[in-house]
């Protein structure tokens, strides 16, 4: 193929990319309803940004879930987390991991509590990071819902980590009379669509497990499936009582 043909492709694919957009112009000010459609030509010429890790191949950018049993070490393992990503430094025992902004949301601790859990995961002489930041109480679910999307809101620019522990504690009533599929979706797209106005940023919520055995992970899920379905990932922790090996995360 000659350079005067590979020119002429290339201006075609300008002129096409330059219709598509008069066309969305046009579509906006008609008032269409397909003003945000696109095409596979349009898809195809798109570079995205990589993909973001607050911990590098285990806990991306997004909305996710870590789910286990009740006192199976799930706040201590978010807590460990967070410090390491506040500190920048080794997360999980050898994975090393950026410093950003984070929010600890332990809604079912106090802070004397919190501050043991702290300091013995950062060991003796280490202080607490300061760029890890802690709420243990909201009123409503509303506020806590308020609060995690102005931390980030607020912080946006540097990709902030939000640790939701618990989403229960955080989770609104259900009304009587809405479908319990419909209302677990309906949380947990809006916490997806929270986190995805900060690109880069995660918000990991923690949540329990059901009482019954599965072989699938997702069904291992409290509540129906439409919280994992709305979820960009789902961690589930795997640990035996009382053991004091480092559990498994699938």
């Amino acid at each position: 193929m000659s350079d005067d043909e590979l020119t002429g492709i290339d201006r075609t694919d300008e002129l096409l990319e330059l219709y598509a957009e008069d066309q969305r112009a046009q579509a906006i000010n008609n008032g269409s309803l397909l003003a945000d459609m696109f095409n596979g030509t349009w898809l195809d010429a798109q570079t995205f940004p990589p993909l973001q890790y607050a911990v590098p191949g285990i806990i991306p950018e997004g909305f996710g879930l870590l789910v286990s049993p009740p006192k199976a070490g799930k706040s201590w393992l978010v807590c460990a987390i967070g410090l390491a990503c506040a500190a920048g430094g080794i997360a999980l025992g050898a994975i090393s991991v950026p410093k950003r902004p984070v929010l600890y949301m332990a809604l079912e601790d106090g802070e004397r509590r919190l501050q043991t859990r702290c300091q013995t995961i950062m060991g003796a002489g280490q202080k607490i990071p300061g760029g890890i930041h802690f709420i243990t109480h909201a009123d409503t679910s509303a506020i806590a819902f308020g609060m995690l999307v102005e931390f980030l809101t607020a912080r946006h620019h540097d990709k902030p980590l939000v640790i939701l522990d618990t989403l229960g504690r955080a989770k609104p009533m259900r009304p009587p009379s809405m479908d319990p599929y419909q209302f677990d979706y309906k949380v947990g797209a809006q916490l997806k669509a929270a986190v995805d106005a900060s690109p880069g940023a995660t918000l990991l919520a923690v949540y329990h497990t059901r009482k019954a055995e599965s072989a699938d992970f997702i069904d291992a899920v409290s509540g129906t499936h439409a919280i994992a379905a709305s979820a960009d990932f789902v961690l589930v922790l795997a640990r035996k009582r009382h053991s004091t090996e480092v559990p498994p995360i699938s």
